[in-house]
């Protein structure tokens, strides 16, 4: 009986970390057979409190931020995403919390998503948290690889997310501290033969708190997207319209300022050349899909990750009236 007890135990506190470590998605069947071994050791990792692998910002070099710890990663190879193809995405993702892993519940794809990690420039198969971004939580992205290639708009999707959260758009400008991370990573992109399809932007809420002026967040993003050529990226940008964080619960005192950051967020695309729409991601809230009034739960994003793809799938469809060839 007593062995009974102690192995109920164990099961239950094996359960239990797998919610802890990989949220709601965990119980509900959000794996393949051959992530499961991926998710049984994140679990036991939080069964025995052992140490994250994010990486800490340091000031002199920005580069080294973010989960960095690929033990246990299945690495592939990223031949599979050089050169161009209508059935491939690449989606250079970055911004603040909401494009890092800072959701409540994380997620792992089931299917065809990989993750290139800034950190070491290799491939692997994606699961929250991604490598790359800070926080050790879950992130939207591989949640809109998933999505992409369920609804037919892509076979293969690669993520390179390098978000920092609690960041103002001035650190990502050319001469920004965290400007470093986008030169980083679109070099060693642009080594492996690799292009990106879309650069997603998903921040404002740290300008809503500083109280940007709106042309201010334009002429910042402006100097940001006009750099990307430079670095080997032309690729469509979508800035997400995204303002909304209550976590300090002074949300009302910041109303204005808001507004201000969303009409620039909406101006973008008619202002700046190879912008396009992106999500309009303050639709997204209520405690069940925002418990903390900013981050996502597993509905969040799924609600989150939704948005994207429509404007992914806009922003694809004058090239995807084109005939596809054939995958090599």
């Amino acid at each position: 009986m007593k062995k009974w007890i102690a192995a109920a135990a164990i099961a239950l506190g094996w359960l239990g970390s797998l919610y802890l470590a990989y949220g709601y998605g965990a119980l509900i069947a959000s794996f393949t057979p051959g992530s499961m071994s991926g998710a049984a050791r994140t679990a036991l990792s939080v069964m025995m409190l052992l140490p994250g692998g994010t990486r800490p910002c340091d000031v002199e070099d920005t580069t080294a931020c973010g989960f960095a710890d690929t033990e246990g990663r299945e690495a592939l190879a990223c031949d599979a995403f050089a050169g161009d193809h209508p059935e491939r995405a690449v989606l250079f993702a970055f911004g603040q919390s909401n494009s890092a892993n800072a959701a409540r519940d994380r997620y792992v794809p089931l299917h065809d998503v990989v993750n290139f990690n800034p950190h070491d420039g290799k491939c692997y198969r994606a699961e929250d948290p991604l490598l790359g971004p800070n926080g050790e939580g879950g992130s939207v992205w591989g949640r809109v690889g998933d999505e992409l290639i369920r609804e037919g708009l892509y076979r293969r999707v690669l993520i390179v997310p390098i978000g920092i959260g609690g960041t103002e758009l001035a650190r990502w400008v050319p001469g920004g501290d965290l400007h470093a991370r986008v030169e980083g990573a679109a070099r060693m992109l642009g080594r492996l033969g690799i292009r990106p399809t879309h650069v997603l932007w998903h921040q404002g809420e740290s300008d809503v708190f500083a109280d940007t002026a709106e042309e201010d967040y334009v002429a910042q993003f402006q100097a940001l997207a006009t750099s990307l050529p430079a670095l080997g990226i032309d690729a469509p940008v979508l800035p997400a319209v995204a303002t909304r964080c209550d976590v300090r619960g002074d949300w009302p005192e910041h109303v204005e300022s808001a507004e201000r950051i969303r009409s620039a967020q909406r101006s973008l695309p008619d202002r700046i050349a190879n912008v396009r729409p992106g999500p309009d991601t303050d639709t997204i809230t209520g405690p069940r899909f925002r418990p903390d009034s900013c981050h996502f739960t597993h509905r969040g994003i799924a609600e989150h990750a939704r948005l994207w793809v429509q404007a992914i799938g806009d922003a694809a469809a004058p090239a995807r009236s084109q005939s596809a060839r054939p995958m090599p």
